[in-house]
């Protein structure tokens, strides 16, 4: 059962300190978590009067989490109103992935308790499944949440101007696969370049201008703000229809496919083409004429771990630069002359660098179950065979070149 650590923050009297402090916390909250948590104890800046409660996520140094509930309290210790109560749950991250990285499993833990004091056992976090609220989702705009949904697998920074709705966000994760929930978020941020953690967030209309030009500002009171391509969409749309329909099962069915392939990786780790290729590289390439290096380079290329992880629009990209670079070279050639002997065996090798490409991709998209991806690799291999097939058909090798590439 995944355990965690906890702390009590609020106003309160202990010894000769008086005012917010932490007030209880269990063994493991060290100084160290609590000075990066200092900032994000609860909203800065926020109008104690109006603010009722927050939740929010950041992501610690040593591969943790802590998951914050903050509530007005009304009435402190000393009489004053507005006291603010936070109460922190601090868990390792690979716990949390035990949890499927829902941070609704928290809520019936936490405690409302000011006079609590000392040490607190740590907590131990019961892992059931917590199921998608279809009731609540069927209420919001669909558009909005696909909007939302869109930037959340592309890793962007996003500020919704602020709904009502306390669990807006979490219901909105709860649809993703577990591993692209795992987003540092707040509920309500009042100073975003002082929160400035947080990649997801609920801010007040008012503020708008205030938002970091790094974000992308979702407004929910306009109908038109999708500015996703269809092509784009379509696994969105999925998630939308399941949630529409009610069909938790066939959700959980995509959870489970998601895990099993390497689309996975790249989600929740993006890699680059620079981090494969520099652009000295497909540069020094595209200058140079010795097939035979640039099939072995290639073949290290689509061997590499980097690029087994890397999203299928990268990949795709790497291979139509490839492309290009072998059919501009092969425009220097004329097979037919006999003064370049070596053409044939040019020609050759391009054509085995093109099967070892279209060799990849083909395997690839047998482990993807996602329909664009399919799309895209497909649209690729037909521009591969085109090459291999119209312009170069006679000098094809008899036997087709393949290799492992894993």
């Amino acid at each position: 059962m995944p355990r965690c650590d906890h702390f009590i923050y609020t106003a309160g009297n202990i010894g000769n300190n008086e005012g917010y402090q932490i007030i209880a916390q269990s063994a493991g909250i060290t100084p160290e978590i609590t000075s990066k948590l200092e900032k994000y104890l609860y909203p800065l800046g926020v109008k104690v009067s109006e603010f009722k409660e927050s939740r929010s996520l950041l992501l610690l140094s040593h591969n943790k989490i802590a998951y914050s509930i903050v509530k007005n309290m009304g009435i402190g210790y000393d009489g004053r109103r507005g006291t603010l109560y936070n109460h922190t749950f601090v868990m390792d991250e690979n716990e949390f992935e035990e949890l499927g990285f829902d941070s609704r499993v928290f809520e019936k833990y936490f405690i409302k308790n000011d006079s609590l004091r000392g040490e607190l056992k740590p907590v131990n976090v019961e892992s059931n499944h917590i199921p998608t609220d279809f009731k609540f989702l069927k209420k919001q705009d669909s558009k909005l949440m696909g909007e939302i949904l869109y930037r959340i697998t592309l890793r962007k920074k996003i500020a919704i101007l602020k709904t009502d709705e306390l669990m807006f966000l979490h219901n909105i994760l709860s649809i993703l696969p577990p591993p692209l929930r795992l987003v540092p978020f707040s509920t309500l941020v009042v100073e975003p370049d002082r929160q400035d953690k947080f990649h997801l967030i609920a801010v007040p209309k008012e503020i708008q201008s205030k938002i970091p030009k790094s974000f992308v500002i979702v407004d929910p009171f306009q109908t038109n703000s999708s500015i996703m391509r269809k092509s784009e969409y379509g696994d969105i749309q999925q998630l939308l229809e399941f949630v529409l329909n009610e069909d938790e099962k066939s959700l959980q069915q995509i959870f489970r496919n998601f895990e099993k392939i390497p689309i996975r990786l790249s989600s929740t780790k993006r890699v680059k083409i620079e981090e494969i290729f520099t652009q000295s590289e497909f540069e020094y390439l595209s200058k140079n004429n010795n097939f035979g290096r640039l099939k072995n380079k290639i073949k290290k290329l689509y061997s590499d771990k980097k690029f087994s992880e890397s999203s299928s629009k990268t990949m795709v990209s790497i291979t139509k630069k490839i492309r290009k670079i072998i059919k501009k070279n092969l425009k220097e050639k004329d097979p037919n002359k006999k003064k370049n002997q070596d053409a044939f065996e040019q020609i050759s090798e391009a054509t085995k660098i093109m099967l070892d490409s279209m060799n990849y991709l083909q395997n690839y998209s047998k482990k993807s179950t996602s329909k664009t991806i399919e799309k895209e690799i497909t649209c690729e291999i037909t521009k591969l065979e085109e090459i291999l097939k119209v312009e170069y058909a006679s000098k094809i090798p008899d036997t087709p070149y393949t290799f492992d590439y894993m």
